[in-house]
């Protein structure tokens, strides 16, 4: 039976031990700022991050492929995982901390990953 752990909070970051197989998240901006500059490469943790920021800003026109975590590196995934939980958490768009410019960088970036039919 897994036991609820508490979380202290402090400034958007959630203070936990990784060696207790917990996690500790990410500030939100800060791994925001992480996922778009990695969005802006060629890469499959390009790919990736795309699909996080694109998915959880717009969800009805963008999905996530959540086989593509494993594309990360430990940081990025940490990062990926706190955009998740600070969007839910905080109720904020990470919108918010990018600009209309970014935001339409990603989206002509990356076209493939829009959806024409969600069902």
């Amino acid at each position: 039976m897994l036991a609820n752990k508490r979380i202290q909070l402090d400034d958007q970051e959630a203070i936990c031990s990784m060696t207790n197989g917990q996690f500790e998240f990410m500030n939100y901006q800060k791994a925001i700022l992480m996922l778009f500059n990695t969005a802006l490469t060629d890469s499959a943790s390009g790919v990736a991050s795309a699909e996080v920021l694109l998915s959880i800003m717009c969800g009805s026109q963008y999905h996530m492929d959540l086989t593509n975590f494993l594309c990360f590196d430990p940081d990025h995934f940490v990062a990926a995982i706190s955009v998740i939980y600070w969007r839910q958490f905080l109720s904020i768009a990470p919108s918010t901390f990018l600009t209309a410019e970014q935001i339409e960088q990603l989206e002509i970036l990356w076209p493939q990953l829009a959806i024409k039919n969600r069902y």
